[in-house]
């Protein structure tokens, strides 16, 4: 599935207003946005109930959310699931995302199997917004 798929569903369900376009900067730290959030969309090939976030992208975006009053939301689809997190709430509950070290593959995007070290955190599937199979929205 594509990330112009996933904002299409995005859309649909309707998240925050719906109206999602894709980011207009190829190199920003988000992949949508419309005029009252921003978005991140993970592709993952396993489910899982804790998922990764690294403390990058997190800072990069969540900063962004906070200088341009809008949310922050965290999008995870591993087929046929899509879990959205609302990580600007999470931070105003003090959310702990038990940051720590590891050694992460370099990049999802490409056949990159090199291994870096990463700071990341984890979020709770309990703690989403949204979790639910799409496979009848495919």
């Amino acid at each position: 599935m594509t990330d112009e798929q996933i904002i299409n569903i995005l859309n649909f369900i309707p998240l925050e207003n719906g109206n999602y376009i894709p980011s207009k900067n190829k190199y920003e730290s988000y992949d949508a946005e419309n005029f009252t959030s921003i978005v991140e969309i993970k592709k993952r090939s396993s489910y899982y109930d804790l998922s990764l976030i690294e403390k990058l992208k997190y800072t990069q975006n969540i900063n962004t959310a906070y200088n341009t009053g809008r949310t922050f939301y965290y999008v995870v689809f591993s087929d046929p699931r899509l879990t959205i997190w609302d990580i600007t709430w999470l931070d105003r509950v003090n959310y702990k995302y038990g940051w720590e070290n590891s050694l992460q593959v370099a990049t999802t995007e490409f056949k990159n199997n090199i291994k870096i070290n990463k700071n990341v955190g984890y979020l709770n599937v309990t703690r989403s917004i949204f979790n639910a199979d799409i496979s009848n929205l495919i």
